[in-house]
């Protein structure tokens, strides 16, 4: 009950703070995001107006770079955050789990910053294991650059920092998926998984 309560208040201060940035628009000058100049700065009215998860990845990947830095990255983390969309996540322990130095996932990334492919993780030799994607696949484990790029700079990590990734079964309101989640050790073990709404942040 008390890791409960001091998940869910570390969960509450996070929204809090997420939220703050996004309404104050202020770039955080230690990003490595480049921050667009204002006139061409976009909300993302027109990808929520898209359906069709295909249509929304390609959306992204021509346009998430004019997208408020704030606005993507905030959105982004919240959508993936299993507190916010309230999934229940029962971790699969007969799969080993993937546990790296943030910076494997940095060496990866390299500098590209959007959507120019995503990290697929999944399981082989029942070990959790990861590739890149050059096209977002909602029938696969895909987590974009700018997730990580988020939790890079919420959670405030550095290249020492460790970032599991599980195979668990998540129960939503209206279905029941096995995904590869993300657990953020030494921060309230913040659990990430693949958004569901939006499907292709």
């Amino acid at each position: 009950m008390k890791n409960s309560l001091k998940y869910l208040l570390f969960s509450t201060c996070l929204l809090l703070v997420i939220y703050s940035c996004c309404e104050n628009k202020k770039p955080n000058n230690t990003s490595t995001l480049v921050t667009p100049k204002a006139a061409s700065c976009s909300d993302l009215t027109d990808y929520k107006n898209i359906t069709r998860v295909s249509d929304k990845a390609d959306w992204l990947k021509k346009n998430g770079k004019n997208v408020c830095p704030d606005l993507l990255y905030s959105t982004t983390l919240i959508e993936h955050m299993v507190s916010v969309n309230n999934y229940r996540v029962t971790v699969d322990n007969q799969t080993t789990p993937l546990s790296i130095p943030f910076k494997a996932i940095k060496d990866s990334i390299g500098n590209h910053k959007f959507y120019e492919y995503y990290l697929n993780f999944y399981i082989k030799d029942n070990k959790v294991t990861f590739r890149k994607l050059t096209k977002f696949d909602e029938n696969q484990n895909c987590y974009s650059i700018v997730l990580f790029k988020a939790i890079e700079k919420y959670m405030n990590l550095d290249v020492r920092s460790k970032i599991e990734f599980k195979s668990a079964k998540i129960e939503t309101p209206n279905d029941t998926l096995n995904k590869i989640i993300i657990v953020i050790p030494g921060r309230g073990n913040l659990t990430l998984d693949i958004s569901q709404i939006p499907k292709s942040l």
